[in-house]
This record gives structure tokens, sequence and C-alpha cells, in this order.
């Protein structure tokens, strides 16, 4: 995936005082948190609209369905399903994965997600994002899934997804992960079929996955994310050996972190390890220059 192109429009901060009173939904698992907020910004349809730029994203819209038109008559017998600008999202019915469908809505991403329940997606996002369902373990559907798609973050369920990539047009792939940096853990089945859960994120053998995959990727460790407020920890990107290091992250913080590494890719043929963290009360970065800071430094890897 190339660079996501950020808009030119207010902070979540802002969004918050200009909408005022929105309807609140819920997110799965009830309470109050950092994801329910975002939700509630997106039931705000108009006013959320008003500030994205209904018009131009409509626009934007049917030339992508008249591109993947095209593409589905001239190129539906080819291998190389994915190449175009779109981040496929898996594991996108977990808490964490909807912190990071929210997080790529707010950046302007074209979103593509892989759900249970298209219709209940649909009603979620609305147009924002494209709804597909599919049998992750089914490789030829999510050869599918990856139409149009040039790079993939991986929130839970690992599947087939890998024994496609190499060869697919996909550049970038990213995997969330908690290996070695929490407690806890799942079995092999847990890890590579599971959905999102806790379990599913501590288990290693997902990384082994896509170490293998043959395509450029970012594996992301962090604590065990909660659902908490997002907005006041200081974060620390490192690399090296995972390590149980500072508090829990709050899981909007790690969605943040997450779209901004898929911003910065590996080189073709390279990866990066990297390890988020808590250093103490504060703020994550705000502007570009400060997630500039945060990442800077950071070494790539040859794949294996």
């Amino acid at each position: 995936m190339g660079a996501i192109r950020r808009p030119q429009g207010p902070s979540v901060t802002q969004m918050r005082s200009r909408m005022g009173p929105s309807v609140v939904i819920r997110a799965k698992g009830g309470g109050d948190d950092g994801g329910n907020e975002l939700l509630d910004f997106l039931q705000a349809k108009r006013k959320l609209r008003r500030w994205y730029g209904e018009g131009e994203r409509e626009a934007a819209q049917a030339e992508m369905r008249e591109l993947a038109e095209q593409d589905d008559e001239g190129e539906a017998q080819e291998d190389d399903v994915g190449g175009g600008d779109a981040v496929l999202v898996l594991g996108c019915d977990s808490a964490l994965g909807e912190q990071v469908t929210l997080q790529l809505i707010l950046e302007r991403a074209d979103v593509k997600l892989v759900v249970a329940d298209v219709a209940a997606a649909k009603t979620s996002y609305g147009d924002y994002v494209r709804a597909v369902s599919c049998d992750l373990g089914s490789p030829g559907e999510i050869k599918r899934a990856l139409q149009g798609c040039g790079s993939v973050i991986v929130a839970g369920k690992v599947g087939a997804l890998t024994k496609v990539l190499k060869g697919s047009g996909v550049a970038h792939v990213l995997l969330l992960s908690t290996a070695g940096t929490s407690s806890g853990g799942g079995g092999f089945l847990g890890g590579l079929l599971g959905g999102g859960s806790d379990e599913t994120l501590a288990d290693v053998r997902r990384e082994g996955a896509v170490m293998g995959c043959g395509v450029s990727y970012t594996i992301l460790r962090s604590p065990e994310p909660k659902f908490i407020p997002g907005g006041k920890s200081t974060l620390e990107l490192t690399q090296g050996p995972p390590v149980p290091r500072g508090g829990p992250i709050s899981g909007e913080d790690l969605a943040k972190v997450a779209v901004e590494a898929l911003k910065r890719p590996p080189a073709r043929g390279a990866c990066r390890e990297l390890q988020v963290s808590i250093l103490g009360p504060g703020a994550p970065p705000e502007d570009a220059s400060g997630w500039l800071a945060l990442f800077a430094g950071l070494q790539e890897g040859a794949m294996a």
C-alpha cells in the first residue's frame, strides 16, 4: 500500500466539540470506552460526512467501483488479484479490529473488511467501508477478498491468508500481536483460526505464518490492549526481542500506531518488527512531525 492520504480536517477532539450530542452506539461487550466514542462520531452521519467531504468521497467511490468492475472483467483469471490502494482488515469483528477500522476511516483510507455479517458491518460503518464475507480457511475465497488491495492488517484471524499472498500483488502485511509481551496464550488453532481474542493475539505461531508469507511485513507487538479511552499516554517504539514493558495500552492508541506503521511500509523484500509500549502519562503524537519522531531510527531487516 502506498501512503494513506491524510485528511485536511479536524482531529477527533475537534470533531467531538463540533458535533455535539450524537446517538450512542455501544461496541461489543458494552461499557464506555474509546471505541464507543469513535462509533458515536460515525453515527452522527451528516456532520461527519460534511467534514469528510461527502461529494468528493462519492465521486471517488464511483471511480473505484468502475475500476473494480473493469478488473473483474479483465483480470478475473489472473493470479495478481491485489495491487490496489485498498486496505483489507482481518479480525475486524473483534474490539481491536473495530478500532483499527475506525482509525483507517478517519484517515480516508479505502477500507475493505472481512466480516461475519455484511449487513451488520454496513449498518455500523455505512459507505465508509466495503464489507465482504468469506471463509478464511479457503485460499480461493481469500484471494477474491484481496481484489484491489495493496496491504492487509491482521487484527485476529490468519487463516489461509499467508498461503496466497506471494504473487498476489499485495505489498505489505501488518500483524498485530501480543506474543511475548503479555501473560496468557492460545493454542495452535486458536492463534491461526481464532477470532481476535486475547489468546489469538498472544499466539506466536501467527507471527511465524506471516514471516513466511513471501511479502514485506510489519509485526507490531504490544501489551494486551485494554478498551479504555485513548490519548492519555506517551508511547515508545522499540525493536528487539519482545519483552513485557510498561502498562496496558489503549486499543485506540494501538490502532493509531498500526495505521501510522501501515503508512511506513518496509522496502520490498524487507520486514520490520516493532514493539509499542507505554512510557507514562502524556499523549500520543498529534501531528505528522510527532509521528515521524516516534518512528525515527527504526531499522528494517531482510526477510528470511
